[in-house]
């Protein structure tokens, strides 16, 4: 089910925070000569998109149609229980990607360089399937029905509403990512077959690459919504009641609001 909530507070919020995020990787870089395959620039890039994700999320599960203000108000709802999944989730997340990934090229590069694409396969094979397993994360520690829910309960609420919606989840992704990707790909395949001009398929190169970015950034704040419905629809709409955070705002303001 489709609910209504502020595309563009969303779309902001994931703005702000990439430059954030783009700024952080590139003083990092500089100060301390990294580069940017270095796991201490991911892991800070890591905490900044999660940082974002949390408002976010938070803003989709709370206050879907709240202004930016609103969204960003949700860092209200950080707690030691939030900081140590999140950390966890995040450590695990960077080791697969380094370990299996990064790591495992550039290991494999020095050792036998024939096994570059088995390993890259595997380590962001190992990262994806991570991922969708740790996908509603902020969904349940933001959700005020599981405030008092145990470290231990949360995580396991983790694994199993994320193995749950495992099918929604890709559903989602297929159909706003891999989809339009394969298509534009495939354009582009066309396109560049079809010309023997350099400077023009240059040029389509160019095009395309700009229109794969306005694609993600568009594309963003829709994803984002569609897993939040995914869990609402799983666990169910928030009513006033269930909004046991004890602030004013959020006890006057707590509105979830759908379109049938």
């Amino acid at each position: 089910m489709k609910r209504e909530y502020s595309y563009g507070s969303v779309f902001i919020v994931n703005m702000i925070f990439a430059i954030l995020s783009g700024l952080a990787s590139y003083v990092i870089m500089t100060l301390l000569n990294l580069n940017e395959s270095n796991f201490l620039v991911g892991f800070i890039r890591g905490i900044i998109t999660l940082f974002s994700s949390f408002l976010i999320t938070a803003g989709l599960i709370n206050n879907r149609t709240g202004g930016v203000g609103d969204y960003l108000n949700q860092v209200s709802r950080i707690n030691g229980k939030v900081i140590i999944i999140n950390l966890l989730v995040l450590l695990i997340s960077t080791a697969i990607t380094y370990l299996l990934g990064t790591g495992a090229i550039l290991s494999v590069i020095s050792k036998n360089p024939l096994s570059l694409l088995s390993a890259t396969s595997v380590g962001y094979l190992a990262t994806i399937v991570f991922d969708l397993l740790t996908t509603y994360t902020n969904h349940i520690l933001v959700d005020p029905r599981n405030k008092n829910q145990p470290i231990s309960e949360s995580i396991k609420d983790i694994f199993s509403t994320s193995i749950k919606l495992l099918g929604k989840t890709i559903t989602v992704y297929l159909l706003y990512i891999l989809i339009p990707v394969a298509i534009l790909a495939g354009l582009l395949t066309i396109l560049f077959l079809a010309t023997d001009d350099p400077m023009t398929t240059l040029g389509i190169g160019v095009i395309v690459g700009g229109l794969f970015f306005i694609y993600f950034l568009i594309i963003g704040p829709i994803i984002r919504a569609r897993i939040a419905d995914n869990y609402l629809d799983y666990k169910g709409d928030l009513k006033r009641e269930d909004d046991i955070f004890t602030e004013e705002r959020y006890d006057n303001n707590h509105t979830i609001t759908r379109n049938v």
